[in-house]
């Protein structure tokens, strides 16, 4: 029984650290429905389903060494832009435009979620995590999540 509680807007690392340290699918479901927002979904989608418009590999970033909460901006809020980095959501725009855009956006988050987003960029997200096991998420709800949060996403960006 290794559920606890997060505060109020956790940064989605802390979501999927919370998810990995649990015992059983059952639990680890339990806490993503709890934490469930359109960010992690995307995330999610990403990771598994969509094709990056990114090169694989290092960023060449530098972190925010910014305590956490003092953030300017989180994934929970920033998700929102991750179209333009995915094929099917701004195919138009310039890939050297495409990975200033990116670099940009992990340079203003937690160095914690932009690590995550690169690992995410690449389709390594159990690497992020200490115990893999979020490909149970959508098999546990009997329901294609990242196909229907793509479109959702997708829907709303327009």
């Amino acid at each position: 029984m290794t559920v606890t509680k997060l505060p109020p807007n956790p940064l989605l690392t802390e979501v999927l650290d919370l998810a990995s340290k649990q015992k059983t699918k059952a639990k680890k479901v339990e806490v993503l429905k709890e934490y469930d927002t359109d960010a992690l979904r995307a995330i999610l989608i990403w990771n598994y389903e969509a094709v990056s418009m990114l090169p694989d590999g290092e960023v060449p970033y530098t972190p925010n060494d910014v305590p956490a909460g003092i953030e300017h901006q989180q994934l929970s809020t920033e998700y929102k832009r991750l179209y333009h980095f995915v094929k099917g959501g701004n195919d138009s725009l310039a890939p050297l435009r495409r990975e200033s855009m990116f670099i940009q956006l992990l340079e203003g988050l937690h160095k914690d979620e932009a690590e995550l987003l690169v690992k995410v960029k690449d389709r390594r997200l159990e690497e992020a995590n200490s115990s893999p096991g979020f490909r149970g998420f959508e098999q546990a709800l009997d329901v294609n999540i990242p196909r229907k949060i793509f479109e959702y996403a997708k829907l709303r960006a327009k």
